[in-house]
């Protein structure tokens, strides 16, 4: 026996509650959100009109009932749409298996309506497959489904197709009599609700790996940072063994021409010590070791470049982020610096870095003159290309900032580019005096 208009009208109204449910759990939202949940309460307001008129005033499953129905998916996709941060396939595939995955509710309690013969045992029952389905979503997928939304931008539309399917073949089950089709809807659903988990745990382990990758390659960027800080400084000692076995020699000099009263002389000897000694010294940029050998690779890379870097880091190890991305970020802001600064004529070569605690915020500002033309696309960050040098690996800063509640803008002004990255202070960090 065919559920009645009524009962029709109670399962819809509960499934959709756990379709808005999983869609706003599984979203990254793009307001706060009990602004999210009041736009999911008006879906749900209108979707349930909707079903009064579908189940009470049309009969039978004609042209108008499925136009109905698809008005009603169009609603559920539109609110997907206005609370995800992403506005793209991300969305459309999280609304579509929404849908989906909680069909099993909706079938097994109807199945024991059936059987019990009672409407409330089969609403309970049903609810209650709902809510276990929920807690597994949550439990099994949930964080890497959030992940993976930032971490991959393609591929979503093609996902689409698989609830899309999985839809299609469930509403070609029969269901004049429930009890009829009642193995094959849930053989269908098992197989769906298993596919998307294995499938978004897949995805999700893969996409992990290629974190694992990244932080490899970075990793080993580091490492040989860490070679040419060494070998910078085995070279210091070097040229400061040889300086201080001069040093003597120097010093006999001077002796002899103060007794010549040569002061012109004496004072040329002393730059040239003094010059000696900053050459044979290493800078020290910062307490942190990851970035303060990023910055001695980069000071050789600037020198090669004829390009004078300038840094000002006042953060210790214990307050900058702990990402290994924040290190691979900085360099790649300095190193476009560096590149863009090299075109300009001699004399009007400089980079400066900045980094720093300011109220309450982790401030990281690069600088340089840059005479080019600079083009802004409508995302109003550098376009890659021509006369462009600061269009490259900017998109990961960029997602390096959304990822960490931090913002990352550019611009360029009076003949001098700046980049600038504000990310939130961790709770142990502390302003300088």
């Amino acid at each position: 026996m065919a559920p009645s208009a009524f009962d029709s009208l109670l399962w819809f109204t509960i499934t959709n509650i756990f379709v808005v449910s999983f869609a706003l759990g599984f979203l990254k939202l793009r307001f706060k959100l009990s602004t999210s949940i009041f736009a999911g309460a008006v879906a749900l307001v209108l979707i349930f009109l909707l079903d009064c008129i579908r189940f009470i005033y049309i009969p039978g499953e004609t042209l108008a009932f499925n136009l109905v129905t698809v008005f009603e998916a169009v609603i559920v996709q539109f609110c997907v749409f206005v609370v995800s941060k992403y506005r793209d396939g991300r969305a459309v595939f999280t609304g579509l298996i929404a849908s989906n995955l909680f069909l099993p509710g909706y079938v097994v309690g109807l199945i024991c309506q059936e059987v019990l013969s009672s409407f409330l045992l089969g609403a309970a029952i049903g609810v209650l497959v709902h809510l276990v389905e929920f807690f597994l979503l949550c439990k099994l997928v949930r964080r890497d489904y959030l992940s993976l939304q930032e971490r991959s931008k393609t591929g979503w539309w093609s996902l689409c197709l698989i609830p899309v399917f999985f839809y299609l073949l469930f509403y070609h089950v029969p269901r004049t009599n429930i009890m009829e089709g009642a193995a094959a809807s849930l053989l269908a659903i098992v197989t769906m609700f298993v596919t998307y988990v294995v499938l978004m745990r897949y995805v999700a382990s893969r996409a992990a790996e290629g974190d694992i990758a990244q932080r490899k390659a970075m990793l080993e960027g580091f490492s040989k940072n860490l070679d040419v800080e060494a070998a910078a400084l085995e070279d210091s000692q070097h040229r400061l063994a040889i300086l201080r076995h001069d040093m003597r020699h120097y010093l006999s000099m001077i002796k002899v021409m103060l007794l010549k009263a040569e002061y012109d002389e004496i004072q040329q000897v002393l730059e040239d010590v003094s010059h000696s000694i900053d050459k044979s010294s290493l800078t020290m940029h910062c307490e942190d070791p990851m970035l303060n050998s990023i910055f001695q690779a980069l000071s050789l890379k600037a020198a090669d470049a004829e390009v004078d870097l300038q840094t000002s880091v006042l953060i210790s190890s214990n307050e900058k982020p702990t990402d290994l991305s924040f290190a691979a970020v900085i360099a790649n802001l300095v190193e476009n610096a560096i590149e863009a600064a090299s075109e300009n004529e001699p004399g009007n070569r400089c980079v400066e870095a900045r980094i720093r605690p300011i109220k309450g915020q982790l401030i990281v500002e690069v600088t340089n003159p840059f005479s080019g033309e600079v083009r802004f696309g409508s995302d109003g960050y550098p376009q890659s290309g021509k006369g462009d040098q600061h269009g490259f690996g900017l998109q990961s800063v960029k997602e390096f900032a959304l990822r960490s509640n931090g913002a990352f803008d550019c611009e360029h002004d009076g003949g001098v580019f700046t980049a600038r990255l504000l990310l939130p202070l961790r709770p142990t960090l502390t302003e300088p005096a």
